[in-house]
């Protein structure tokens, strides 16, 4: 846990989308994500968390991801 995590907890509306962006990028074949292991990294997150136990660190790498994978917001 970083020390941010620890002074700000992430808002639950925030982690939840993070997760959510987790759970719809981990629907796609690993290619497409373009790394196995990251494509396990999103299934962990899915089926192992609590979408309200997501951290800042990962809230930012998921929103990034999502947003060069899938640009156009539907």
């Amino acid at each position: 846990m970083l020390i941010l995590d620890a002074l700000i907890p992430v808002p639950e509306a925030v982690s939840r989308r993070a997760w959510e962006c987790a759970f719809e990028l981990g629907a796609e074949h690993f290619n497409t994500i373009g790394s196995p292991a990251v494509w396990h990294w999103l299934q962990d997150v899915v089926v192992q968390r609590d979408p309200r136990h997501v951290t800042w660190a990962e809230c930012r790498a998921l929103f990034r991801m999502h947003r060069q994978l899938r640009p156009v917001r539907a």
